[in-house]
């Protein structure tokens, strides 16, 4: 059966920050999930871009998953993939811009909302590939409900283990 457990969470948590107790605790909570529910994979909304922006070369999610024997993959476009998918980079600059360029709100919005659909499908193709049940995703603030939609109509079950998970 496929089976996707979802835990979303602040991206900034997903960064291997060596002396941040946020981000151990978080770790605690996948390591312990990935035993408890034997998960076979992990996957995130994350790229190798958004890392090095940071100076890392791999996420917790990596770390853990090489620790464990686990598959893992990185399931957010690189900037590179947003560039040739004419996806919005950064959603405040992207309003701010629209609003100074005459567009409503509610244009504004909607075109944010339709960039969302895109990069959740990519991450939809991204764990058909890894093709590894059940896994463990890490997703980001805003997108748990979206998400799972889009998995559950492709009957793939979802289980929402947090929602804007926090220390």
């Amino acid at each position: 059966m496929r089976t996707v457990l979802l835990i979303e969470t602040m991206h900034r948590y997903q960064m291997p920050w060596p002396h941040d107790q946020e981000v151990r605790r978080l770790r605690r909570v996948i390591i312990e999930t990935c035993i408890r529910k034997e998960v076979k994979a992990l996957a995130e909304e994350m790229c190798l871009d958004g890392l090095q922006i940071y100076g890392f070369d791999e996420s917790i999610c990596q770390q853990i998953a090489d620790d464990l024997d686990l598959a893992h993959k990185y399931c957010n476009p690189s900037y590179q993939e947003y560039e040739a998918l004419g996806l919005i980079i950064n959603e405040e600059q992207y309003r701010f811009g629209g609003y100074r360029a005459g567009k409503s709100k509610q244009q504004i919005e909607h075109e944010i909302r339709a960039n969302h659909q895109i990069r959740e499908r990519y991450r939809f193709e991204r764990l058909l590939e890894l093709d590894t049940w059940p896994v463990l995703f890490i997703c980001g603030s805003d997108h748990t409900t979206s998400f799972q939609q889009l998995l559950q109509a492709n009957d793939i079950v979802v289980h929402v283990l947090f929602e804007r998970w926090v220390p």
